[in-house]
């Protein structure tokens, strides 16, 4: 069957828009690598020093987050912070003051804040940093985000009315644990010393063995730009430094492709391979379970899809000798397409809501800058080590993630006039479609 990314009932508007863009399409350049149509300006201007091994955009997005750590410890403000806070801050940086003998470089001074206070300054680093006007603006971004995947699940022909209730009750219970572990959750923080360096890590050793004890299901530091999905839990973790991209997200087609794709990525594991096993509370769905809620009569027959799109992320090559492991990097290959899919959808929807006057012109414009970002976000300059790494790892190698999930997109030809002979054109018939 024919995959159609209209089967998604884009708003009327949007079809008017992708239909007229066939004739506009045809009297722009053709594209044979969008990666590099996207990235062009960039890849030229930026050249990766001899010392560093990678230059990308995750690299760019630490170095604001750094620089506004290393601000945060060395200004005198206490930026209007309850007591609790107030506290932590203060030894936090009597620790960071501690360690001015080992270095001048304030990048490393900070990291030792990360290894032995991640959490505790994290969430100091959460409130500091997360303004009301950030966090509603973040958490109108999930609804948003929620919003396109229940309209996804609900209008999908390829599941039955089991999965569908499944999955949308999945859906429904999904929690965002965004910014940082509430201070509650931690054991109190010793007094620290802003001279005796040594004397602090005897003290933060019996505090570091103190918090292992009391699990916080927040898998990495706070300042991290990462998100992450917990299946037992079927919670979205968003680290305070994810949410630097609203930042550098002035526009909308920007934050849905950025910040808005990675969330729609994490939601998307609660639905793959692995996580569609698992119900709304994050307990496994047992066959015992099946057998009295309807689910061995259920004829979705996933299998096609995944080996679909395996097949296509085996065909992606960096020379003879690098190869992407399809198989390997399925589960990542899946939530990134899922992410599209469903950041773009909100976005449609966002325009339909916010800006309906918009016309045929004016959206094609909003709808290209979204891949544009999309693809823009995965530039990267990396020498040949760290290329070699990169194909041994669960995800696919930037390059490839910012390509593979567009060519499953029909809108996505409708936009662009990408070459029929390029190595990532994907037939009509051919293309991934999840739902």
């Amino acid at each position: 069957m024919s995959a159609s990314f209209f089967r998604f009932k884009l708003s009327l508007a949007l079809l008017l828009c992708a239909f007229s863009l066939r004739g506009q399409a045809q009297d722009q350049p053709i594209i044979s690598d969008f990666y590099t149509f996207a990235n062009q300006a960039w890849l030229d201007s930026v050249i990766l020093p001899e010392n560093a091994i990678v230059i990308n955009h995750v690299g760019e997005l630490w170095e604001l987050i750094e620089g506004q750590a290393i601000g945060i410890l060395i200004d005198s403000s206490h930026y209007d912070l309850d007591p609790e806070h107030t506290y932590v801050l203060t030894q936090a940086r009597n620790f960071y003051s501690s360690t001015k003998h080992l270095s001048d470089d304030p990048g490393k001074r900070f990291s030792l804040v990360q290894e032995h206070l991640p959490f505790v300054f994290g969430a100091v680093f959460a409130k500091v940093t997360i303004t009301p006007q950030r966090e509603a603006r973040v958490n109108q971004l999930i609804a948003d985000l929620k919003d396109a995947y229940r309209a996804k699940i609900s209008n999908s022909a390829r599941i039955d009315a089991y999965h569908r209730e499944l999955l949308l009750l999945k859906l429904e219970k999904m929690e965002f644990r965004i910014g940082a572990p509430p201070l509650s959750l931690l054991p109190p923080l010793p007094p620290l010393s802003k001279t005796d360096f040594e004397e602090n890590l005897r003290v933060l050793q019996a505090f570091s063995e103190k918090r292992k004890g009391a699990p916080l299901y927040w898998p990495t530091a706070p300042c991290e730009a990462d998100c992450y999905y917990l299946i037992g839990r079927n919670q979205v973790v968003v680290n305070a430094g994810a949410l630097f991209d609203l930042d550098a997200s002035p526009d909308a087609p920007m934050l849905y492709a950025t910040l808005g794709r990675t969330l729609a990525h994490e939601m998307t594991h609660a639905f793959d391979t692995v996580g569609r096993h698992y119900d709304a509370s994050g307990r496994r769905i047992t066959g015992l379970r099946k057998l009295f809620t309807g689910g061995f009569l259920s004829q979705v027959d996933w299998d096609p899809v995944y080996e679909r799109l395996i097949d296509q992320f085996n065909h992606y090559s960096l020379g003879d000798s690098l190869v992407v492991d399809g198989r390997r990097t399925l589960q990542e290959n899946l939530a990134d397409l899922g992410g599209v899919e469903v950041s773009f959808l909100a976005l449609n929807r966002f325009l339909d809501k916010t800006q309906p006057h918009l016309t045929p012109a004016e959206r094609e414009a909003e709808l290209r800058a979204f891949f544009l970002a999309y693809a823009r976000y995965w530039r990267q300059k990396a020498n040949v080590e760290f290329q070699r790494t990169a194909f041994q790892h669960v995800h696919s190698p930037a390059q490839f993630r910012a390509i593979g999930p567009v060519h499953n997109l029909d809108v996505f030809y409708q936009l662009f006039p990408i070459d029929p002979d390029s190595p990532w054109f994907i037939p009509e018939d051919q293309r991934v479609v999840i739902w």
